[in-house]
């Protein structure tokens, strides 16, 4: 029997303007990436996923001197942002446009920015999927 490793890299979901306005989130959102930096920076063997563009954008903004390190990381293959869509989409009230919007504003911000996309991970709801047949 092949032996297969399995890898669990932390992540934190971030929906915004949920339950509080924008401005106290992208502050949760930045001491958990900072804390991801610092284990990035400190455990050699550490990964970590960012599931949406938007809050690396807002990150970089206040932190500029950090996007080098991000991008080194990004890489060395440990830091993704998956599924690179701009914003989490809501996928309740499907609508194509929306969603491919979504990805390719986020994949094209990836490009020249701290991370790239990792298409090997990608979120599709089942109405998603019901929506497209």
């Amino acid at each position: 029997m092949k032996k297969r490793q399995i890898h669990l890299v932390p992540q934190f979901h971030h929906d915004v303007e949920y339950v509080l306005p924008m401005e106290p989130y992208l502050e949760i959102c930045f001491e958990n990436l900072l804390a991801a930096h610092e284990l990035l920076s400190k455990h050699p063997s550490y990964a970590f996923l960012v599931e949406q563009v938007f809050l690396l954008e807002r990150f970089f903004e206040e932190y500029p001197s950090l996007r080098k390190s991000f991008r080194r990381y990004s890489e060395e293959g440990r830091l993704e942002a998956s599924p690179a869509t701009y914003t989490m989409g809501d996928l309740n009230m499907p609508s194509g446009e929306s969603f491919i919007r979504q990805v390719l504003t986020g994949r094209r911000w990836c490009g020249p920015a701290a991370t790239k996309p990792a298409p090997r991970s990608f979120w599709i709801s089942a109405e998603t999927l019901f929506a497209t047949k």
